[in-house]
């Protein structure tokens, strides 16, 4: 399976890089999911595909899951601490990635808790999908998510090969998404509480992929004052492959609050193609990269 979703990637590397003429390969990137979460390959699998593509340092962020350089190595690939917290800022999940963390039990802690949240929101989930006659959906999500973290994209795939939807993307639309039967409002804690919880790790919180919440551009600007005000010390100008206007407003946004920025492919797998280890947008010269901390 791993040989072949890197047979993908690399024709997906063909196609998309003649659209995406600014695509950064290789390098560093602070932003990708493993099986931990709701990724397609192992920590140790996803760092080869990205020594492979001449990454150098990678920061594996999973979805409430941190990851410290002494849980996992590679030989030519930096690892970077990571996680990828949800939290609500104005009744909306929001996420925060925390990077370079030095200290494990804050955020250890913090992420044992939310994971109890995650146990709950699954089983209802399952619960309304089987009042459809989706039978037997908890434990065909949980062999997908290798019985690790369990998430609405494992509940997904297991719809697909099921039959009851065509493809993932269907079965956000119809059941999983916004305003869905299974979009369940989870027991998430509140964005300052995230952030707080990154520094106390020794971390640098990044507001994750702002251009997702689909937020108008003067909320948007209140998200970001009140992350900055909070501790929050980064934005995420780049992920994955966002078209350049995207990328140079997040940039002004990134200056007007005196953040820095981020970048990272936010890979999970082939269903998203034009999220691959290493590729990204190019980040823009303007503003100062959040791993110059550290370099």
């Amino acid at each position: 399976m791993e040989r072949l979703i890197s047979s993908v990637w690399l024709f997906c590397e063909v196609v998309i890089g003649s659209l995406f003429l600014n695509a950064e390969k290789g390098g560093i990137d602070l932003h990708s999911h493993t099986t931990r979460s709701d990724g397609y390959l192992s920590p140790e699998a996803l760092l080869a595909v990205a020594a492979d593509r001449g990454v150098s340092a990678l920061a594996i962020t999973d979805h409430d899951m941190p990851l410290f350089p002494s849980m996992v190595n590679h030989p030519t690939v930096q690892v970077i601490a990571g996680t990828e917290l949800s939290c609500v800022w104005s009744r909306q999940t929001i996420h925060i990635v925390g990077l370079n963390m030095t200290v494990s039990e804050p955020i250890s802690d913090h992420c044992f808790e939310i994971q109890q949240a995650r146990v709950r929101r699954a089983e209802e989930i399952a619960r309304r999908l089987e009042k459809l006659g989706m039978t037997g959906a908890l434990a065909g999500a949980l062999e997908e998510s290798g019985n690790e973290q369990i998430g609405r994209p494992h509940f997904a795939r297991w719809m697909v090969k099921q039959g009851h939807v065509k493809d993932m993307r269907a079965a956000f639309k119809r059941y999983l998404g916004a305003g869905k039967i299974g979009d369940i409002k989870s027991e998430w804690p509140a964005l300052a509480k995230a952030v707080e919880v990154i520094v106390r790790s020794g971390g640098i919180p990044v507001l994750a992929h702002p251009k997702q919440y689909q937020m108008t551009n003067t909320k948007l600007k209140a998200l970001i004052t009140d992350f900055a005000a909070a501790g929050g010390k980064a934005l995420e100008v780049c992920n994955g492959f966002q078209p350049r206007d995207q990328v140079e407003y997040l940039a002004r946004l990134t200056q007007d609050a005196d953040l820095l920025a981020s970048a990272g492919s936010d890979f999970h797998g082939p269903e998203a193609p034009y999220h691959f280890p290493g590729g990204y947008t190019a980040l823009p010269g303007n503003v100062r990269p959040v791993w110059s901390l550290w370099e």
